[in-house]
């Protein structure tokens, strides 16, 4: 049997490698983590050999197997699977068409799948073969806002180590003046932040310093706004003075620790493995990332949640950051993340929002914008066109049905522009970020 795997991460893949040992099967890794010879040799293995598993990050959704049984797609709504040079496809699109063109099967594994793997499964393209519960006995051990999560730490210590997940590395993000409750802002207008305690620096220029004033009232109090990795480390050294704290981030990242009691602030994507699981998770930053002005910020919550969930053991202990009248905290405590999702796609249905409509994103120079979008609107009457506030980008909304031909014809007119030496527009079909 060839089998393709497409994990999002190098160390997914690792994981994934070292749980199949030995296997009868030949194992050939592809990304970006190979060099490039080690490239070659592995693209010319996934074309020749048999009986073999080709696994591998995003780029490997174009592996040049001869003969393929079945792809294997995990966590298919993150962003690591967006493609981001044009023309910006992304790997669940991409399986989809080579499982039709190569007469495969194809199957999604996630612990929270997209809307648009939701919309295919309700018109019937996919069918749902499982609906798994994930947290097993924690319906009794989730705890939510207004409750302290040092409570839900406390109890969880007794039994192991805890797990505390935060949106953010360093010390603050986003920090304001004490006194007047206005923003840091360095004097090229960037936001600055904290990386370390006292050490301040500018999210856009290269400025840095170990001293801090507000350009509005000259007061040196800050307020932090959005603590992160290091900010919280620091407030649990003092809640809980005897107890291990360790924080794995990104640029920093621990692999694995022992079942003995103890705290680890971790960054997402990057928690250490404990054999068993977690004792109990403190999920940080539930209402900063869902108020991101971004369509997909409440499904890419529910996807982060439900994955670290399934890190705590049955018996373990889990807080949310969030009201439990929340519906991502009822589908956590109800354990039915297809709840929510259906809710969602009910809501994006309802205003004519992805994916129930094709969005295709148009950039480019004002002038150039504003005649395409005359044009587009004489000749597709169904079609909105959504305008940026600097008129240099616009998102052309218009339904399933009336998407192939618009497209047939922004395709014609890269063709046309191309040809005659014009700047060709930046165009994302159904962009993941809007």
């Amino acid at each position: 049997m060839n089998l393709l795997v497409i994990l999002p991460t190098q160390r997914e893949i690792e994981r994934v490698v070292k749980a199949l040992g030995e296997t009868q099967q030949q194992v050939i890794e592809i990304g970006s983590h190979l060099t490039s010879s080690q490239k070659r040799k592995n693209f010319e293995l996934a074309a020749t050999a048999t009986s073999k598993i080709v696994i591998g990050t995003r780029s490997a959704i174009l592996a040049p197997m001869a003969h393929i049984d079945e792809i294997l797609i995990a966590e298919e709504s993150v962003e690591h699977f967006q493609e981001q040079k044009a023309p910006y496809w992304n790997v669940r699109d991409m399986a989809l068409l080579r499982s039709e063109s190569e007469h495969c099967s194809i199957t999604f594994i996630s612990h929270s799948i997209s809307l648009e793997l939701a919309r295919l499964v309700e018109i019937g393209w996919i069918s749902a073969t499982s609906e798994r519960k994930f947290l097993g006995g924690h319906r009794a051990n989730i705890a939510t806002e207004p409750n302290s999560y040092h409570d839900t730490i406390r109890k969880a210590l007794k039994n192991g180590p805890v797990l505390v997940s935060v949106s953010d590395k360093g010390y603050a993000n986003t920090f304001s003046c004490q006194r007047c409750r206005n923003l840091a802002l360095c004097e090229c207008g960037g936001r600055q932040i904290i990386g370390k305690k006292n050490k301040y620096s500018c999210s856009i220029c290269d400025y840095q310093s170990d001293q801090w004033r507000c350009q509005v009232c000259q007061a040196d109090q800050i307020r932090i706004v959005k603590g992160g990795a290091e900010k919280i480390v620091e407030e649990l050294g003092k809640a809980f003075p005897r107890v291990a704290i360790y924080s794995s981030t990104g640029d920093k990242a621990i692999l694995s620790i022992d079942t003995s009691p103890a705290i680890v602030v971790s960054t997402f994507g990057v928690e250490p493995d404990v054999i068993g699981g977690y004792a109990g998770a403190v999920l940080l930053n539930g209402e900063a990332l869902l108020n991101r002005a971004l369509i997909r910020a409440e499904e890419e919550l529910r996807f982060r949640w439900f994955k670290l969930a399934t890190k705590v053991r049955s018996s373990g202990f889990i807080y949310l950051s969030l009201p439990a009248s929340h519906s991502l905290s009822q589908a956590l405590i109800g354990d039915n993340v297809m709840r929510a999702i259906r809710a969602e796609s009910v809501e994006r249905q309802a205003v004519l929002l992805p994916p129930y409509v094709r969005i295709i994103q148009v950039s480019g120079e004002e002038r150039s914008i504003s005649g395409l979008r005359r044009k587009l609107l004489e000749q597709f009457k169904e079609l909105e066109i959504l305008t940026s506030s600097d008129n240099r980008t616009i998102n052309l909304k218009i339904s399933h049905q009336g998407a192939s031909p618009l497209l047939i014809s922004l395709k014609a007119l890269q063709k046309y522009r191309s040809a005659a030496g014009q700047e060709l527009f930046l165009i994302r079909v159904d962009p993941y970020k809007l």
